[in-house]
């Protein structure tokens, strides 16, 4: 969490820079609203002001993402750290007291964070599919653009569409590895539980509350489970987009 805590701090000052960059370095180069406006007599005056808004609605929308971000890294170190070696039998060392890991204990710790993921899935699961959504569209038209137009882009354009298809997949394959590694910790401890050294009558009670379970995971409802394989389809999906984008331009000029 300390590590966290510097990465957000130092990203929290450099990040607007960055995404700023583009901007200063070839402001003609994309479609900015400033360029909509003819120019007058006071048009520098005016530029000058839109820079500097522009600065601000950056670093404003920068730290609204930093700071959600952080709160769901937050959330997802519980898992990383407590929920697969806590809830789990004949670990070398724990953080916990051994209380927790009792017949009587173990239910009811393991249902509150049952119910605690589902409060927070009611919050993010609307925005998975969207996000999921908007993310492979844009990697699709960057990449498309990238092969297409190579020749008549300038080093900024190019460095730009390169960095948005980098970090949209690095931060979504991100996200979806981590639901496929939650999933399969999930069933990994409750598996576990048939390894306690309990009475026949505390074993007997487990094992029917194990059958009640569900497998922690982040879902949308019942039409959509983050798994281990969802890596690999949503990369599958931008290679074969691609693919059939290109093939689409082709048969379009060969007409």
């Amino acid at each position: 969490m300390d590590l966290l805590g510097v990465i957000f701090f130092i990203s929290q000052f450099t990040g607007p820079f960055i995404v700023c960059s583009h901007y200063f370095l070839d402001p003609t180069g994309f479609a900015y609203p400033i360029q909509f406006v003819p120019d007058f007599k006071y048009y520098q005056q005016l530029r000058i002001i839109y820079n500097l808004t522009y600065i601000y609605f950056m670093f404003s929308v920068w730290s609204l993402l930093m700071s959600v971000g952080f709160l769901i890294a937050a959330y997802f170190s519980v898992f990383l750290k407590i929920f697969p070696r806590e809830f789990k039998p004949n670990q070398k060392q724990y953080n916990t007291i051994n209380a927790l890991r009792c017949p009587n204990n173990l239910p009811v710790q393991y249902r509150s964070l049952e119910v605690l993921h589902k409060n927070a899935l009611e919050i993010a699961a609307p925005c998975i599919i969207p996000i999921q959504v908007i993310f492979t569209n844009l990697c699709l038209f960057c990449n498309f653009t990238l092969i297409t137009q190579w020749n008549k882009m300038n080093t900024v354009t190019k460095a730009v569409l390169l960095l948005w298809t980098c970090a949209v997949l690095v931060a979504w394959i991100t996200g979806l590895q981590f639901g496929g590694w939650m999933r399969l910790k999930s069933i990994q401890v409750l598996r576990s539980w048939y390894f306690y050294e309990w009475s026949k009558a505390d074993m007997k009670y487990m094992r029917r509350f194990q059958r009640s379970c569900k497998p922690l995971a982040i879902r949308v409802g019942k039409m959509y489970c983050i798994k281990r394989n969802s890596v690999l389809t949503f990369l599958r999906g931008i290679v074969r987009g691609t693919f059939r984008a290109l093939l689409t331009l082709h048969k379009s000029k060969s007409k």
